[in-house]
This record gives C-alpha cells, structure tokens and sequence, in this order.
C-alpha cells in the first residue's frame, strides 16, 4: 500500500485511494454478513436440529451412518460411519465401487440409523426394503447445505437389533 500510494502525488490524493479503498472493502460487509447469517440459519435449521433430534431419540451407543459429520456429529453424540470418508477412511474403496459397495459396507456395519442428503445416495434411499424414513428436514432457501432435504432412516438392522448380536455379521464377528 506504501508503495502504491508512494506513486500518487500529494496528500489529497494519496487520502482519496484511501478513502476509495476503505469503502471498496467496507460496502460489501452487510450483504456478507447477511449472507453469513443465512448460512448459520440453515446449519441450525438442518444439521444442528437434527443432532439434536439424534441425541434425544436414540440410544447412547448408537451407531449412525451420516454424508455430514459436522453439527449433526457434535450435536448427535453418536458413534458415526462417515459416509464421505473423513472420519471413516475405510469406507473410501466402497464409495470408488459404487451404491451397491457402499450397501455391502453398510450391511457389515449395521448402522442403526442412515442420516443422508436422498440426493446424493439416491440407490440408499429408494432402498425402502432397508431404510424407512422418520423424520427430514428441507431448507426453505438453501444457501449451504449439500442439498436442500436430509432425512433421517431407521435402518433394517436397528429393527431386528431385539433379535439380538447374530443379526449384524459385525456384531458376531462376521
């Protein structure tokens, strides 16, 4: 900046770049931290509401199969299988695979719930023979969300969880 306002000639003009640069950065807080604000209301609306959905309708040992382990992780309080691999790195070869890897990975995991963007696993959620929606969430105007709806699916193992170990292959050792 010392530099660029060296070239200018004179106080009056070395206050105006200032002048004009102060605005430049300063004229496009509002519409940033409306923005901003927006994006903190969907996060609430969507992810943080059901973690907390998660905290008070599952059990505490509880395993989830999630696409987002952000706010729903921290909020939900539940061992997760991360669906995108971050926290989940060995799920990674099953996604490069494809659906019908990742339901196999799933199936040894037996996760009790799947909380998923149904846009992008769109093979998992019409999988109604498995999956059996409880509860969803759509943004109104979605400004940072993967995507507008996430649901939340009590899965077939968690049905048959009364049945007891045998019937998740991991739970015996399968």
């Amino acid at each position: 900046l010392q530099r660029v306002l060296g070239w200018l000639p004179g106080y009056p003009s070395r206050a105006a770049a200032c002048a004009l640069l102060l605005v430049g950065l300063v004229a496009p807080l509002p519409a940033g931290a409306r923005a901003y604000a927006r994006g903190v209301e969907n996060i609430n609306t969507m992810q943080v509401r059901l973690g907390h959905w998660v905290a008070a309708h599952t059990p505490p040992d509880t395993l989830i199969a999630l696409n987002d382990i952000g706010a729903l992780t921290y909020f939900g309080e539940r061992r997760v299988i991360d669906l995108m691999g971050l926290a989940t790195p060995g799920i990674l070869p099953h996604r490069r695979a494809g659906p019908e890897a990742v339901l196999r990975y799933l199936a040894r995991r037996c996760p009790e719930y799947l909380v998923i963007f149904p846009d992008w696993f769109p093979e998992l959620a019409a999988r109604a023979d498995l999956f059996r929606p409880v509860t969803a969430v759509t943004l109104a105007e979605n400004l940072v969300a993967g995507a507008a709806t996430m649901t939340v699916y009590e899965t077939a193992w968690h049905r048959t969880r009364r049945a007891g170990p045998a019937a998740c292959p991991a739970a015996s050792g399968g």
